[in-house]
C-alpha cells in the first residue's frame, strides 16, 4: 500500500491534544488525592487516632511511588489499578473502624469522585458496584474493627443510598468527560489530517513530504540506504484548464494521482507537490532505476484517454529525476529534480530527464 495523508498523520501525531489533557486530568487527580490522605492522616494523629494516622501516611507514601511510576516510567493501566487498590483499602478502613464517630463515613463518601477520575469510569464502574456489594456484607453482618461500635441501622442505610447516588453521579460526569476527551481526539485528527494531507487526492501534502524526505536523509547518512526522488509535472495543464474548465482539469490530477498510485511499489512515498505537480520518493532506488521507473508512469500517463466534448484530450507528463548520491541535502536533491524537470519542458515534454 502507498502512503497515504493517513499514515503520515499517524507518524508525526502520535501525542494527540485528547491524550496529554487525559493524562494531565489523571495526573492532577492523584496528586490531589496524595495530598488529602496527607491531610487526613495529619488530623487523624492530631485527634489521637494513630492506627488511622499511620495507614493513612503508609497509603498515602505508597501513592506517591505510584504517582512517581507514572511521571517516570508512565505504568498508567498498571499505576492506575494500584491507585484503585489504595483507595479501597483506605474507603473499607474509614468504613469498618465503626461508629465512634461519622467522620469516616463523609471522608469514605469523598472518595467516589477520585475513583471514577483516576481509574476512568469503566474501570470505576467495577470498583464501586464491588464497594456496594462489600457494603451491604459490611452493614449486615456487622464486621468491624475490634471494640468499634457499630453504625446505627439508619446511618447504614442512609450512607449505602449515599455511596449509590454518588456513585452513579460520578460515574455519569466520568462517563461525559471521557465523551468530551474522544471527540477532542476525533477534532485532533481531524485538523492533523488537513494538515498533512491533500484533501483532493488523498496523498500527503508538500509539508507531510518535506518531513519524511528529510527522515529518509538521515536514515541515507546514518546506513548508506540509497533512494530516488522524481517530479512529475502535467504538462499543459492551464491550458486545460482554459480550454475545458477547472472541473475537467480536476479530474486529470486525478487520473495521474491514480496512475502514480497503481503503478508504484507499497514502500514508494507519492505526494502532491504542488497544483500540478507529483514528488515521488523511490527507497532502495538509485539514478538508474529510477529513470526506468519515472519513464514506465511517463508511458501509462501518455496512454490515459479522456474525451472532453466528443473530442480526445491527449494527456502527458514531464518528469525529472534525481538520486541522493549526488545530492547535498534534502533540499538540493529536491532542487536537483526540478532542474532536470526543467530541461524535460524546455525538450519539447512528455518526457524524462535527469538532474
Amino acid at each position: 500500500m502507498v502512503v497515504s495523508g493517513d499514515r503520515a498523520e499517524d507518524y508525526y501525531h502520535k501525542h494527540e491534544d485528547g491524550e496529554r489533557l487525559d493524562d494531565a486530568l489523571v495526573l492532577f487527580s492523584m496528586l490531589l488525592y496524595d495530598a488529602l490522605l496527607g491531610i487526613f492522616a495529619a488530623i487523624a494523629f492530631t485527634f489521637g487516632d494513630t492506627r488511622s494516622a499511620i495507614l493513612l501516611a503508609i497509603t498515602g507514601l505508597m501513592t506517591f511511588v505510584g504517582l512517581t511510576c507514572q511521571m517516570v516510567f508512565g505504568l498508567k493501566p498498571l499505576v492506575r489499578f494500584f491507585y484503585g487498590l489504595c483507595g479501597l483499602v483506605v474507603y473499607f478502613f474509614l468504613v469498618v473502624r465503626g461508629g465512634q464517630d461519622s467522620s469516616g463515613l463523609f471522608a469514605a463518601v469523598g472518595l467516589v469522585f477520585g475513583f471514577v477520575i483516576v481509574l476512568g469510569w469503566r474501570l470505576a464502574l467495577c470498583f464501586l458496584a464491588s464497594m456496594a456489594a462489600v457494603l451491604i456484607v459490611i452493614f449486615y453482618r456487622d464486621i468491624y474493627l475490634e471494640g468499634s461500635q457499630p453504625f446505627p441501622l439508619m446511618m447504614e442505610l442512609k450512607f449505602f443510598v449515599a455511596h449509590v447516588g454518588l456513585s452513579v453521579l460520578a460515574l455519569g460526569y466520568g462517563y461525559v468527560l471521557d465523551s468530551r476527551i474522544e471527540h477532542l481526539r476525533a477534532y485532533s485528527r481531524k485538523m492533523a489530517s488537513l494538515a498533512y494531507r491533500d484533501a483532493m487526492t488523498n496523498l500527503p501534502n508538500r509539508r507531510s513530504t518535506e518531513d519524511l524526505l528529510k527522515q529518509r536523509w538521515e536514515e541515507y547518512k546514518r546506513s548508506g540506504n540509497l533512494f530516488a526522488v522524481f517530479l512529475c509535472n502535467i504538462d499543459d495543464f492551464k491550458e486545460v484548464n482554459t480550454q475545458f474548465g477547472s472541473g475537467f482539469g480536476d479530474g486529470v490530477i486525478l487520473r495521474i494521482a491514480n496512475v502514480l498510485i497503481h503503478g508504484l511499489r507499497s514502500q514508494d512515498i507519492i505526494s502532491r507537490w504542488g497544483g500540478d505537480e507529483f514528488l515521488i520518493i523511490l527507497p532502495g532506488q538509485n539514478s538508474q532505476t529510477a529513470m526506468k521507473v519515472a519513464e514506465r508512469i511517463r508511458a501509462r500517463v501518455a496512454n490515459i484517454e479522456l474525451v472532453m466534448r466528443g473530442k480526445p484530450v491527449p494527456v502527458s507528463v514531464s518528469l525529472g529525476v534525481a538520486s541522493v548520491e549526488h545530492a547535498l541535502s534534502p533540499e538540493d536533491l529536491v532542487g536537483m529534480a526540478e532542474a532536470g524537470l526543467f530541461q524535460a519542458k524546455h525538450s519539447g515534454k512528455n518526457r524524462v530527464m535527469m538532474g
